[in-house]
């Protein structure tokens, strides 16, 4: 699956950046390519506002060394440094201008940045309609915790059974699923630890 890639138009420090592409999209950009460099580059040529000198990307460089890595954990398979870039700094970034050379900047520097989002396949799931509400059986398999962000993040949240007539739904939408199923499956009921 490929990528979906946005120019943002604010003007953050790189933490802020940061969080506001995890917040919002998935992560700042990591470059993996030449081919993704100049689509990049035709993006910042036409970007739609004024754009700061550079521009954040996830590039870190680590805390006790010289080495950079992208903050999505992408391979560093391909580099386009400004040549004599000094390393002060552990913040990563691409200039707007041609060439496109990365450097580092100062983390606290209010700059504008990319962000990416996974194009992903969303996991098997079959739902119906019934009672009022909408059912979704998710062939995802996660831990319950994970399992309740998911459906809160994508549907409305766990599943809570009201009665048998559900409990005749779940069971009749689990033989019928076409993916497999682990031998348990989650729902919303969770015990309260007393405070006795």
């Amino acid at each position: 699956m490929g990528r979906n890639i946005t120019l943002v138009g604010k003007r953050l420090c790189w933490s802020d950046a940061l969080l506001y592409c995890r917040d919002f999209h998935w992560d700042l950009l990591s470059i993996r390519g030449p081919e993704e460099q100049e689509m990049i580059d035709e993006m910042v040529s036409s970007a739609p506002f004024s754009l700061t000198s550079h521009l954040w990307v996830g590039l870190r460089r680590s805390i006790l060394g010289t080495s950079w890595f992208w903050m999505s954990g992408d391979p560093m398979d391909f580099t386009q440094w400004e040549h004599g870039s000094h390393q002060s700094s552990p913040c990563g970034s691409m200039a707007s201008m041609e060439p496109s050379t990365w450097r580092q900047r100062s983390c606290e520097e209010h700059l504008n940045f990319f962000c990416y989002t996974e194009m992903v396949a969303p996991p098997p799931s079959i739902s119906i309609q019934e009672m009022g509400r909408n059912i979704t059986l998710v062939g995802k398999r996660l831990c319950w915790s994970d399992a309740l962000l998911y459906c809160r993040d994508f549907h409305w949240d766990l599943l809570s059974i009201r009665g048998p007539e559900e409990q005749e739904i779940i069971d009749e939408m689990v033989s019928r699923a076409n993916f497999p199923l682990t031998s348990h499956l989650w729902v919303g009921l969770r015990r309260l630890v007393s405070s006795l």
